[in-house]
């Protein structure tokens, strides 16, 4: 997926750092500046969904189970 995120160069570089909590982020494109005079532009930012977490579950079959 592609996401534009659109701020100063702080706000995207922070926003940018917060889809890394959600997203792989595979690439994140320069800075651009915005037409006129204004401290406003834009990042690119490409990314994926993270994969689900798995969890397993187990049993140790090599012990016996002390009973607490």
């Amino acid at each position: 997926m592609e996401l534009r995120i659109t701020g100063t160069p702080d706000e995207c570089d922070q926003a940018a750092d917060v889809l890394r909590t959600a997203f792989e982020v595979r690439e994140v494109s320069r800075f651009y500046s915005n037409r006129g005079e204004t401290t406003l532009g834009r990042v690119f930012v490409q990314v994926a969904l993270k994969p689900p977490v798995v969890r397993a579950d187990a049993a140790r079959l090599d012990r016996k189970e002390v009973e607490r």
